[in-house]
């Protein structure tokens, strides 16, 4: 039994103490200094109830702040009213769609807002969908970026129509 023992715990107490050994020879301070940079600490003085004053170590904050650029568009076209659609073309109101620009210089997706929802059911109106959607896919734009890293953001952009005559 006392064999059996030693055989199974032998040779995990050796790899033990040789992991150990060497992890202190080949890195005998760094991990400390690495937690003094880390935990860098203040000493405040407090005073109790009795007027003594005691030390106590308060851990300084860092305060992470990531830098970011905000989303420029460059270029953004007007959308053409169809030709098919003569009707309704004197008081055409702009379209607001929600638009998702990825971290790839291009537009993601495109989505209705507003009333468009309720234009998009009645089949005459698609056409005029369409060049909304086609617009807002040609918009040009540097992507968001976050420490230098670009990223995909969803603004609500407002599409004019461009009435041909």
């Amino acid at each position: 039994m006392l064999t059996c023992f030693l055989q199974r715990v032998l040779p995990f107490t050796l790899t033990l103490i040789i992991g150990a050994a060497l992890g202190g020879f080949f890195n005998p301070f760094g991990a400390r200094r690495e937690v003094s940079r880390i935990m860098r600490t203040e000493l405040h003085d407090y005073s109790n109830s009795k007027g003594r004053a005691c030390k106590q170590r308060r851990f300084k904050r860092h305060e992470l702040v990531a830098e970011t650029k905000p989303l420029v568009i460059l270029f953004k076209p007007d959308a053409r009213w169809p030709r098919s659609l003569e009707m309704g073309k004197e008081g055409v109101s702009p379209a607001l769609v929600r638009v998702t620009f990825g971290a790839d210089s291009k537009v993601q997706e495109v989505e209705p807002l507003d009333n468009w929802s309720r234009i998009l059911r009645d089949s005459d109106m698609k056409g005029a969908w369409k060049a909304v959607e086609r617009a807002a896919r040609q918009i040009q734009f540097e992507p968001e970026t976050i420490n230098g890293l670009p990223v995909s953001v969803t603004k609500e952009i407002e599409i004019r129509f461009m009435v041909t005559d």
